[in-house]
């Protein structure tokens, strides 16, 4: 899956990234359009996770397939606290 944001926290290529990744089997998720129970049920199926940094990514936590996490981190907003 793709977790993707929108608003401050969104990519300015998003189309592009999300584009690509669906070239290669990944699902765009922005969790904030799904209600816990879902959000939660998301994170427990996910494999392989491509995810934009923040608080959607705690539900991996359920995950007991995950195999693989690639965390992005916007540096428009970011390269400061995250060096």
């Amino acid at each position: 899956i793709f977790l993707a944001r929108r608003g401050a926290r969104a990519l300015l290529n998003h189309a592009e990234v999300e584009a690509r990744l669906a070239r290669h089997g990944y699902r765009t998720v922005f969790m904030e359009d799904h209600p816990i129970r879902e959000q939660i049920g998301i994170g427990a199926q996910a494999r392989h996770v491509v995810a934009i940094h923040g608080a959607a990514m705690a539900f991996l936590a359920f995950g007991r397939r995950v195999e693989s996490v690639i965390e992005l981190m916007p540096d428009h907003l970011y390269h400061e606290m995250f060096a």
